[in-house]
């Protein structure tokens, strides 16, 4: 078995706080010496981390001031001839983010133009805007695309009957769901309709905690803690038995686990990167490296939180934690404000945002024009 086909990410997100129309947890499993950059602004538009391991610094997730918002999880393959893909998937989240395109027109814009992402690894995409349905008070849906399946699904939409399901925007047919899809979702390396048990489970704990939070009366701080510990439960809990377990082992168990302790890997199985001047993918040690908090009040105010558990084989690391804050200037549909008094926050806009670089990673000069269009 192949170490680079470990890639265990985790997303969870609700709407169930009324205070907090979505809220978005994620876990970034990984090594632990793999390079990376905590979040930080680009373009003074996009926040989000970086890896530094492949030469187009890609990312896992990102959200921007213009209310735009993207979270990637690989797909878990059966079997990988060639796991180091031409084109990183880390590509995918900053190819939406910098769009000027719609989520429908880019979607249907960037199938076409990768051939269904023919050169990219399987992977799960969560995008679209921060937006408020002020009439319902809810946030308004999300989508989740694949290119691993053809369906593509939004989410936090109403289900349309008693059992939860959704309508799939290929077939335009119901498709069978967790009952709690409508308000609560995750998503993990397999597909969105196939659920991992961690996603199941991690869906039921993020559900109760805002439920409790509600009940409560809990401060941000607290709830933000309680996020953190709803990404911090491990099946098994005890590290010790996850220190006996080989690679091989732990590999297998990590469906089940929300949080993956360090996990021992065998040194011989480094494999490197052409374009990036052989820097190891792998090391010593393997497992959850950081953990991120995404609140979206419903003012419109994004607080994002980062906390990064490792970022090197020194397991002696004391965690970090940091903070960003801003208002997503897409929150209040400009279409729907004279009718309900709303009024847009924020004043940026997608034409402030610069495409270059991604677009030249790509090589949209030379090896493929067409691709520009997608962005």
């Amino acid at each position: 078995m192949k170490l680079t086909q470990f890639k265990m990410c985790l997303l969870l997100s609700t709407k169930l706080h009324p205070d907090y129309p979505l809220i978005i947890l994620s876990n970034r499993d990984e090594f632990y010496n793999r390079p990376t950059q905590r979040a930080s602004f680009i373009d003074d538009n996009i926040l989000s981390p970086l890896d530094m391991a492949r030469e187009e610094h890609g990312t896992w997730l990102g959200v921007t001031k213009t209310g735009k918002i993207a979270v990637l999880v690989n797909y878990r393959e059966n079997l990988q001839k060639n796991p180091i893909s031409k084109i990183s998937r880390g590509l995918i989240p900053q190819l939406f983010l910098k769009s000027k395109l719609s989520p429908e027109e880019w979607h249907s814009q960037i199938k076409k133009q990768t051939n269904n992402f023919k050169d990219v690894g399987g992977f799960s995409l969560l995008f679209g805007y921060l937006q408020f349905d002020q009439r319902n008070e809810t946030i308004k849906p999300l989508h989740i695309m694949s290119n691993r399946t053809n369906e593509r699904v939004h989410v936090f939409s109403e289900p349309t009957s008693e059992t939860g399901s959704l309508i799939s925007e290929e077939s335009k047919e119901e498709i069978e769901s967790n009952p709690l899809s409508s308000s609560t979702i995750g998503l993990s390396n397999s597909l969105y309709l196939n659920p991992w048990p961690k996603v199941l489970d991690g869906e039921q704990r993020l559900a109760q905690l805002v439920n409790t939070s509600i009940s409560e009366h809990w401060s941000e701080e607290k709830l933000i803690e309680g996020c953190i510990d709803v990404l911090s439960v491990s099946n098994p809990p005890d590290q010790e038995t996850w220190s006996k377990m080989t690679y091989v082992e732990a590999f297998q168990t990590m469906p089940q686990s929300i949080f993956i302790p360090p996990v021992h890997t065998q040194d011989s199985t480094n494999t490197r990167i052409k374009k990036n001047h052989g820097l190891p993918l792998s090391g010593k040690y393997y497992g959850t490296r950081s953990q991120t908090i995404i609140l979206v009040d419903k003012f419109g105010k994004v607080k994002y939180v980062e906390r990064d558990l490792h970022n090197s084989d020194d397991l002696s690391e004391v965690p970090s934690v940091q903070t960003y804050e801003f208002k997503a200037g897409s929150w209040i549909d400009s279409t729907e404000s004279d009718c309900c008094g709303g009024k847009v926050l924020g004043n940026h806009n997608d034409d402030d945002v610069s495409v270059g670089g991604v677009g030249e990673m790509l090589g949209f000069d030379e090896e493929r024009p067409e691709l520009a269009a997608i962005l």
